[in-house]
This record gives structure tokens, C-alpha cells and sequence, in this order.
């Protein structure tokens, strides 16, 4: 969870964190912790008044790069509809 509120506290705009599909995962428990982390920090942006849609978890199949790319291009998307986040040092 520091890691994640870190990065926004040095200046990232958005964040995603990339797990694997449960019935593809060799780390199941990993991506579990992984998603809990996530969730706790969009509660705690909402409660701040943040748009929690700037931090997600992506569930990613194996498959080469396919599931990769395509959380890369939506979080792309969605933080430059949000703009810069408020949380950016001046």
C-alpha cells in the first residue's frame, strides 16, 4: 500500500497493477494481496475526494503481451481524460 501512495506522491498521474486470471496464475494468493491493496487505496482516494479510477487492478491472461497492452492502453486513456492528478507536487 506505501508503494502505491508513493508513486502518487512523487508525481504519478495514474497507476495499474497487472496479476494474473485465477484459473492461469501460479501466484494466486499474490494477486489476491494485490487486488485487496488496490481496493484499499481507491477507498481511501474516495474518501479524499480523488478520483479512484486513477489506481486498477488488471486481471491478465498469459497470453503473450495480448492483456498487457490492452490495460496499458485503457489506464492511458482514462488518466488523460482525468488529467494531471491533484495529488502532483507543484
Amino acid at each position: 500500500i506505501i508503494r502505491l501512495l508513493k508513486a502518487f506522491e512523487q508525481g504519478a498521474d495514474g497507476i495499474y497493477v497487472a496479476g494474473c486470471k485465477d484459473d492461469t496464475c501460479h501466484n494466486v494468493r499474490g494477486s489476491q494481496i494485490a487486488k485487496k491493496r488496490v481496493d484499499y487505496v481507491k477507498d481511501v482516494f474516495g474518501q479524499l475526494n480523488i478520483e479512484p479510477e486513477r489506481i486498477e487492478m488488471f486481471m491478465i491472461s498469459r497470453e503473450p503481451n495480448r492483456g498487457f497492452i490492452e490495460a496499458a492502453k485503457e489506464m492511458t486513456m482514462r488518466i488523460k481524460k482525468l488529467g494531471p492528478s491533484p495529488l502532483k507536487r507543484k
